[in-house]
């Protein structure tokens, strides 16, 4: 990925513009934060010395786990299906031992903060999900374009960049357009690949969200896709996540030195993570990433 010299800068400057309208949680982690004090596991850095992405650091990251593949019934050769609301999908066995779908009410007026602010949303949890203590919950969200365009300038913006994305399929995209409203800045996108869905299209890539320069680790690395249906009636959003074994589990093991030597280099550094991980194939994430994109595929949106 094309990366320009002054991106951390610029991603910085944004996360603390959006403080107006997005607050933080918390002051934004700096270059020079102490890592986390817990207890290092065993990681496995990557290959390349300016190879490794960003995340959030957290002072008690539990490590990505991968419970053993659940005993299934060998009768059926049918993958699950999940319908609602006129929203269907099916998924490989594997992926997760469940689905919970929900209706979420629109969240809108003058005392709600800008990231709370969401349409009627059609939410899909999944359950007993292939990789367990992530950062990311596993979910699929279905909005309403113009009722979230209504409510957040920010999401028409979003809804209008992302028509564009689909329309031009650049090759190197940049920064991707993406829903919902978080807090954090993207950090990377690797894995770039423009997929159609039964009813539109969209673009999965792998990423990390963050507010400062840190480490790429499978604690917060995630699938995403970014879809629109063709009538351009709803906008969808998955974050599922995914690990490899060639990047830590977390960032219990960093020091402060070694987020300042990101810190220092961070677009080179966000470049070599970007092609290091864009090189590896399909199969060696967990979950694989060729069985989320059967999954987003099969998304079919009726209503």
């Amino acid at each position: 990925m094309r990366k320009n010299p002054y991106l951390l800068p610029l991603v910085l400057l944004i996360v603390t513009a959006l403080a107006c309208s997005l607050p933080l949680a918390g002051a934004p982690p700096t270059a020079t934060i102490e890592p986390p004090t817990a207890a290092p596991t065993p990681t496995v850095p990557l290959q390349e010395a300016s190879a490794t992405p960003t995340s959030q650091p957290t002072s008690a990251q539990p490590s990505p786990t991968v419970p053993p593949e659940p005993t299934r019934a060998p009768a059926t050769t049918s993958q699950p299906d999940v319908s609602y609301e006129g929203i269907s999908f099916s998924y490989d066995p594997s992926l997760a031992s469940g689905v919970k779908p929900s209706t979420v009410a629109a969240v809108s007026g003058n005392d709600i903060p800008p990231w709370e602010i969401a349409p009627t949303t059609y939410t899909f949890e999944f359950t007993g999900y292939r990789l367990v203590g992530t950062f990311h919950q596993p979910h699929i969200w279905i909005y309403p374009v113009d009722e979230f365009a209504r409510l957040s300038d920010f999401a028409q913006e979003q809804v209008d960049q992302l028509k564009l994305l689909l329309q031009q399929q650049p090759a190197d995209p940049g920064d991707i357009p993406f829903l919902p409203i978080w807090n954090a800045a993207q950090m990377m996108q690797a894995k770039v690949r423009y997929l159609d869905f039964q009813s539109g299209s969209g673009v999965r890539f792998l990423t990390m969200y963050g507010q400062a320069a840190a480490p790429v680790n499978n604690y917060s690395l995630f699938y995403c896709f970014q879809g629109l249906t063709a009538d351009g009636r709803y906008y969808i959003s998955a974050v599922l996540p995914t690990s490899h074994p060639s990047l830590p589990n977390d960032l219990s093991g960093f020091s402060a030195d070694d987020y300042n030597k990101i810190a220092e280099d961070f677009p080179n550094y966000i470049t070599g993570a970007e092609k290091q991980l864009s090189n590896q194939p399909d199969e060696s994430f967990t979950p694989s990433l060729a069985l989320l994109d059967a999954l987003v595929q099969s998304l079919n949106i009726a209503r």
